[in-house]
């Protein structure tokens, strides 16, 4: 097993809107730097409230969601992955009906081949002029 059990997880919870599975991947002493509504989330339950949220949010339409590497580095008890996370609105049919991406960073811990995000750091660059995020939608 390796780390890529994590993302596994996470695009099959949040395509399930399962909030259980979702949190699954999460050590209770996670720390989060989200890019949407707040700097930090340190409380695994304020994660669970986030999720449990955005799942009732999306009625009868679901996200799909795709992991692109940028760069894995890994050694045997944490592995740093830094990629994209493209998350993909579609409806019953599965047809796509919006996209957003953000630019992700996950330390996974390894205990003995338990694998658990113990920091997530999601961002989205900032235009300078205007002082606003640069979405990359569809």
């Amino acid at each position: 097993m390796s780390y890529k059990i994590i993302l596994e997880q996470y695009a099959k919870a949040v395509l399930e809107k399962e909030v259980e599975g979702f949190m699954a991947i999460y050590d209770p002493i996670v720390n989060v730097y989200d890019t949407w509504n707040s700097w930090i989330k340190k409380d695994i339950e304020e994660i669970r409230s986030m999720a449990t949220e955005w799942f009732k949010s999306l009625g009868e339409e679901k996200v799909r969601v795709e992991f692109t590497e940028v760069n894995v580095l890994e050694c045997e008890s944490q592995t740093v992955w830094i990629g994209e996370v493209k998350f993909y609105g579609i409806n019953q049919e599965d047809q796509i009906l919006r996209s957003i991406s953000n630019r992700w960073i996950w330390v996974i811990q390894n205990n003995d081949g338990i694998f658990k995000v113990i920091h997530e750091h999601s961002s989205l660059p900032i235009d300078t002029e205007t002082f606003t995020g640069i979405v990359k939608t569809q």
